[in-house]
């Protein structure tokens, strides 16, 4: 009896931990817990900077950087509009970003992110 590729791929990624559970993007360090934020903007601000670090790593091309939270787009774009709880975040994304011939900060409306938006 013929097994679909698809049901022989499901069944790989069962036995070598490969769904995309909570746990196993945990472990593979996909999703992780961040302490000592004080907000869900400066979160964001602080996946902003990952992000734009993970640009000046893997490429010497202009980036694009889209985020579901205006305020930090704002932040990234005006260096006068900064809040004292992300100040450095927004600031060391700023440094990062400077490796970059050039970065494209764009708002993308997320209808899922409310919490980004507020």
């Amino acid at each position: 009896l013929p097994v679909p590729q698809k049901v022989k791929l499901l069944a790989w990624r069962l036995v070598h931990r490969g769904l995309a559970t909570k746990v196993n993007k945990f472990g593979r360090g996909l999703e992780r817990v961040i302490f000592g934020a004080s907000s869900a903007e400066e979160v964001e601000a602080m996946a902003c900077k990952e992000g734009i670090q993970l640009a000046v790593e893997w490429t010497s091309s202009p980036a694009i950087l889209e985020s579901g939270c205006v305020a930090v787009i704002q932040y990234l774009k005006e260096t006068n509009k900064v809040r004292p709880a992300c100040y450095f975040t927004i600031h060391g994304a700023r440094s990062i970003a400077s490796h970059l011939p050039r970065l494209v900060l764009s708002h993308v409306k997320r209808d899922l992110n409310v919490v980004a938006n507020e």
